[in-house]
């Protein structure tokens, strides 16, 4: 679209995106290498006398065939050195993979969301958890085994604090139609929610998708208040959650525990962890 509009433009680099795009829009070539540093995008310019521009473009993967630079080297290994000790202590183990492929969680209830929304539900004692799932990193299942202070910053990575809202039934179920509201695209905006259970109708008109909402096991009351769990990120208006910035917080970020403590204060507590999908969303 911008380009369209702005024909003369000869490059557009974006990102973001979680998978690499390379495209020709008229006279224009848009560029956006994916995440996670996977790759890196060289782009040569070379402007002719006429005026026209020459393009030279390259995607290179990032991986252990590239040396690392020294000087940045040295300083990663400080780092490592003063944090690794800590990082690397085992704060309990899961039984099962912990699934945080981001096309999956964008889209569905995944076992490690199930973790992470009953963590900060229970860090501050709320009927239910709504969190986005764009906050959960990794883009990979995490295997069964031990669980580090390293893996559970690697799954939660923003420093996002768990907030606690009082809203009404109604205020509830617009939030839900928003975090569903991208479907059938995986998207950052999708809930992975503790505390109620609701079906998901992909080809229903945005707006009026989720039906059959439990809360505690009784259907939602809309004129019944509850408290939300949910992230400081997300309380601003983050990944769509406007209705979220006019609710009376009870436990705000200046207050709140960290999203990643939450969850690690879960995990040593019970020690052993085995999260399954529960089908607390049913999407069809």
């Amino acid at each position: 679209a911008l380009v369209r509009r702005f024909p003369e433009i000869d490059l557009v680099v974006g990102g973001h995106e979680h998978y690499p795009i390379t495209s020709i829009q008229g006279r224009t070539l848009i560029s956006k290498a994916g995440s996670d540093a996977r790759f890196l995008a060289r782009i040569d310019l070379n402007r002719r006398r006429d005026t026209t521009v020459e393009r030279f473009y390259e995607l290179m993967p990032v991986n252990n065939t590239i040396p690392d630079e020294p000087k940045a080297a040295a300083v990663i290994a400080g780092y490592e050195e003063r944090l690794g000790r800590e990082l690397d202590v085992v704060v309990g183990r899961s039984t099962v993979a912990l699934e945080a492929n981001s096309a999956i969680m964008r889209a569905s209830e995944t076992n490690l969301g199930n973790l992470v929304a009953d963590a900060m539900r229970a860090e501050v004692g709320a009927d239910i958890t709504i969190a986005n799932s764009g906050g959960i990193r990794g883009d990979r299942a995490y295997p069964a085994g031990p669980l580090a202070r390293r893996t559970l910053v690697a799954m939660l990575p923003f420093g996002s604090v768990v907030c606690k809202l009082e809203m009404t039934g109604r205020d509830i179920l617009a939030a839900l139609e928003s975090g569903v509201g991208r479907l059938p695209a995986s998207d950052g905006r999708f809930p992975q929610v503790s505390g109620l259970t609701m079906t998901v109708s992909r080809s229903a008109p945005v707006g009026q998708r989720v039906s059959n909402v439990l809360i505690g096991g009784a259907p939602l009351d809309l004129a019944k208040t509850y408290s939300v769990a949910t992230t400081d990120y997300q309380v601003t208006g983050g990944d769509g959650y406007a209705i979220f910035t006019t609710q009376k917080q009870l436990v705000s970020h200046e207050t709140g525990p960290m999203q990643v403590l939450a969850l690690e204060k879960y995990v040593t507590a019970r020690g052993t962890v085995s999260p399954q999908t529960e089908s607390r969303i049913v999407v069809r």
